[in-house]
């Protein structure tokens, strides 16, 4: 949580951050702030390098991750995913359902490229990451399960794209990731999912 200790219980708000947080993104066990200086900042659990390599594997305060030229962040499961000003896309922690977009399962501690330029923003799902880009198109990577709704909830059959794939060509205005599925909202409202 950044409060400086660990197995805490809060049952109360807060303050973590003075000010200057523009965006916040967080899983399970570790969070991401972008600040107003376009830096990221992270707190939580670093077991994957999802908060880089000047990282402890448990990290109780706030730490810069990165030190400017951010404008979207996205937290995922074992790894962290943004957007830099210029339009590229960034990740770094754990690829082993393929989420860094690099065709590669070692793990990347530092800042790995993974899409040049024209894209606006990002969402890190469970295993896999989506990347909405200017000209309307999305593209992902990872592994992501099918998910069945019958007698019980449970993932099923699973696709991987080992680096960026396009999911749709043009249209889109939104995508919104959960633990198993990508949906898509397109510019005339209509809503898809994956």
């Amino acid at each position: 949580l950044g409060l400086g200790e660990t197995g805490q219980t809060v049952n109360d708000l807060t303050q973590v951050i003075d000010s200057g947080v523009d965006q916040i993104s967080a899983r399970s066990n570790y969070s991401l702030f972008l600040m107003d200086d376009g830096s990221i900042w992270g707190t939580g659990a670093n077991d994957h390098g999802q908060l880089g390599a000047q990282a402890p594997d448990v990290v109780k305060e706030p730490i810069q991750i990165v030190d400017g030229n951010v404008r979207r962040i996205a937290a995922g499961s074992d790894h962290c995913s943004w957007i830099d000003m210029d339009g590229a896309v960034w990740t770094m922690g754990s690829p082993s359902y393929w989420q860094l977009g690099i065709n590669s399962r070692a793990r990347r501690d530092e800042p790995v490229e993974v899409i040049p330029s024209g894209a606006v923003d990002v969402a890190a799902g469970r295993r896999f990451t989506v990347v909405l880009m200017d000209n309307g198109s999305a593209l992902w990577y990872g592994t992501l399960h099918g998910v069945r709704f019958d007698d019980a909830f449970a993932p099923s059959e699973k696709i991987e794209a080992r680096t960026p794939e396009e999911i749709m060509n043009s249209g889109i205005v939104k995508v919104v990731v959960g633990d198993y599925q990508i949906l898509i909202i397109r510019d005339d409202g209509s809503l898809w999912v994956m």
